[in-house]
């Protein structure tokens, strides 16, 4: 799985000098991922959203892991079509 959009949806001040933040990241099927967080007024939210891509990824690939060892072991999936096409 791949990001290959990320911005920064809602930047909106709070109480006590901090910010509430949204984040999307859009993966390569389209599918559209969301993270919210309270920065402090002088966090760089570009910078914290790009550090956490690579966050993302990683979730993404231990949940279609998951999903896949789920369906083997339930009998819907083959362990044969499970494992990747090499070259």
């Amino acid at each position: 799985m791949t990001i290959i959009s990320s911005e920064v949806i809602e930047d909106v001040k709070q109480a006590h000098n901090q910010r509430y933040v949204r984040e999307k990241h859009i993966d390569h099927l389209g599918g559209e991922h969301f993270y919210f967080y309270a920065a402090s007024m002088g966090a760089d939210v570009n910078v914290i959203m790009l550090n956490r891509v690579s966050q993302v990824e990683a979730t993404l690939i231990s949940n279609e892991i998951a999903n896949l060892i789920g369906m083997v072991e339930s009998g819907k999936l083959s362990p044969l079509d499970a494992e990747p096409a090499h070259p």
